[in-house]
């Protein structure tokens, strides 16, 4: 398969679920205001169309399976499984670095995600 096809494959997109089905994540998006919610919409789309092609400035890699969409103040933590994104963690930026605690938190849903599938 050449890169061209691999492109053009199509990618989904998923939030966490937790055991009782709540997604965090789409909890955090509706308590954040309109616009800033309509940028990390976006960004999601970029990940859904880009794939694993999507680099900086929109997304950077943290550690292992776990990446970082970047919308201006805020980020949203997510891992690839097969042709899948998941969306594990968001926040809203305050420092410079993403805190430890949120990466590990991240970390567990997928940890999580997996071993329930």
């Amino acid at each position: 398969m050449d890169e061209s096809t691999r492109h053009n494959e199509s990618w989904s997109l998923e939030f966490y679920m937790d055991r009782q089905g709540r997604s965090p994540v789409a909890e955090f998006l509706h308590d954040v205001p309109s616009p800033e919610r309509d940028k990390i919409r976006r960004y999601l789309g970029y990940l859904e169309k880009s794939g694993p092609a999507l680099g900086m400035p929109h997304a950077r890699h943290i550690r292992g399976r776990l990446w970082e969409l970047r919308p201006d103040s805020h980020r949203v933590l997510y891992a690839q499984t097969s042709r899948r994104f998941v969306v594990l963690s968001a926040f809203r930026k305050t420092s410079r670095k993403t805190p430890r605690g949120t990466i590990s938190h991240a970390l567990r849903r997928l940890d999580d995600l997996l071993a329930r599938e």
